[in-house]
């Protein structure tokens, strides 16, 4: 249940928006066996088709994006799932003793960001080797990429988020701690509403983003430099009012966690605690044979 840390969008669409990124993470850490399994193995397909928006790449290209996509996701598997499910346990335990508080969800917040940047950063190669070959298409489809979705968020905007909330509140609900009170239903709805990021400065920053890849994509140099800032360290690249904004998000993403959490009904708890336990066997299971 908490704001996806990925509202920033990506300079280039780099391999996949950093907000579907960030969403495929959490939808591991709390997905049912099957589902879990079966997303980290289709992941490849989905988050490639994602680029088709803006990388004009032949077969044999998209052949050698996904291999180096594979090589990546093989090292988070290994690498990173087992810290997830370190944080994981140690909330079983807190949830368990009625010892978790709102620092303890910030603290473990904190850690699970550093974890998926460490995440992200795994997929560079593939990100160099896809804007590589952009490049000798002069940027246009990824131009007109951009064209598309300024097209599609415009569409979304007008729309009413109202049922977006509830359809994740309904999803998150459902994997973790069950069907949620009317009251907790109702205070994390006002959450969301009261704390959601403003599109005008989500939109500034990635105005400023596209601005900065722009200017260094001329040159090969400049260019691979600014990949690999995104791929290693993409918060460096914001603007001031992005980073305020995703710096105060965390802090109100353990407090929307903790709201629930400190409200569990014997129900619910009982939910929560089996499923942190089975995400985090989940989680370890594919460290040790990743697919």
């Amino acid at each position: 249940m908490a704001e996806a840390e990925g509202e920033a969008v990506t300079s280039y669409g780099a391999v996949s928006k950093r907000r579907s990124f960030a969403l495929i993470f959490f939808f591991l850490a709390f997905a049912g066996c099957s589902k879990l399994s079966m997303a980290v193995r289709w992941s490849d397909s989905v988050v490639l088709s994602q680029t088709k928006k803006y990388f004009e790449l032949n077969s044999t290209e998209r052949g050698k994006a996904k291999e180096l996509y594979r090589a990546a996701l093989v090292q988070v598997q290994q690498q990173d799932f087992p810290q997830l499910a370190d944080i994981l346990d140690t909330w079983h335990v807190q949830v368990s003793q009625d010892k978790i508080t709102q620092e303890d969800l910030t603290s473990s917040l904190e850690k699970a960001s550093a974890i998926l940047r460490s995440s992200w950063a795994r997929f560079e190669p593939v990100a160099q080797w896809m804007v590589d070959v952009e490049s000798k298409h002069e940027f246009k489809h990824f131009e007109k990429g951009l064209i598309a979705r300024e097209k599609e968020e415009k569409e979304r905007r007008e729309k009413s988020p109202d049922q977006f909330r509830e359809n994740m509140l309904e999803f998150f609900a459902d994997e973790t701690v069950g069907e949620l009170t009317a009251e907790q239903r109702k205070k994390v709805l006002e959450h969301w509403q009261q704390h959601s990021l403003p599109h005008e400065v989500r939109e500034k920053n990635r105005a400023h983003m596209i601005e900065k890849f722009r200017q260094a994509r001329v040159q090969s140099e400049k260019r691979r430099e600014f990949v690999a800032e995104f791929m290693r360290n993409w918060q460096s690249l914001q603007t001031v009012e992005m980073k305020n904004a995703q710096q105060r998000s965390l802090v109100r993403n353990a407090t929307l966690m903790h709201l629930v959490v400190s409200t569990l009904t014997p129900d619910q708890k009982k939910r929560l605690l089996h499923n942190l336990k089975k995400r985090s066997e989940q989680l370890r299971d594919l460290a040790k044979e990743p697919v």
